[in-house]
């Protein structure tokens, strides 16, 4: 809900652009494109997406993708798939960040990095997320996906379907 957004806004007055490249070893001239993970029941053809995403980004070389898994994603299925891109970065939430959490938000350690990269991230890509939210909170463009790689015949999670999601 909406009461994150004062906190967020507190802790961005000292998130910089500078802080954020020096935490994922990201050269001055390279863009960062910041990609959140959904949960795979989701998305389940989010990994064959992103390693196309990912040969993208590195065949350009002046962009960076940070790619910001989903509190239940299991981060060795993701390293273990990308670690051959030289432009690839993670970004790993703590459990103050899933959905169903009750009450807080976390650790404010993690807070601070997440407020600093939805602030200085030149574009969020992501699909029916809140996330979008936390990105437009800070200007940073945002781009929603809306497509599966393979063909989901009238499933439950195909693409044409995740805008009629609660969260979207």
């Amino acid at each position: 809900g909406a009461p994150q957004y004062y906190l967020y806004r507190k802790l961005s007055e000292k998130s910089n652009k500078k802080v954020l490249k020096r935490r994922f070893n990201i050269q001055d001239e390279q863009k960062i494109i910041t990609y959140t993970c959904t949960a795979k029941r989701f998305f389940p053809d989010e990994i064959l997406f992103l390693k196309r995403f990912c040969e993208f980004v590195d065949s350009v070389g002046s962009l960076v993708i940070i790619i910001r898994l989903h509190p239940e994603a299991t981060p060795s299925e993701y390293t273990q798939n990308f670690n051959l891109y030289k432009n690839v970065r993670f970004d790993l939430p703590d459990d103050g960040f899933r959905a169903k959490k009750a009450k807080g938000i976390g650790d404010i350690e993690k807070t601070k990095d997440f407020v600093c990269l939805m602030k200085n991230s030149d574009v969020v890509v992501n699909l029916a997320s809140t996330t979008t939210l936390d990105a437009i909170a800070f200007d940073t463009p945002v781009i929603c996906l809306k497509f599966n790689m393979y063909v989901l015949k009238k499933s439950w999670n195909a693409a044409e379907k995740w805008n009629q999601s609660e969260h979207f």
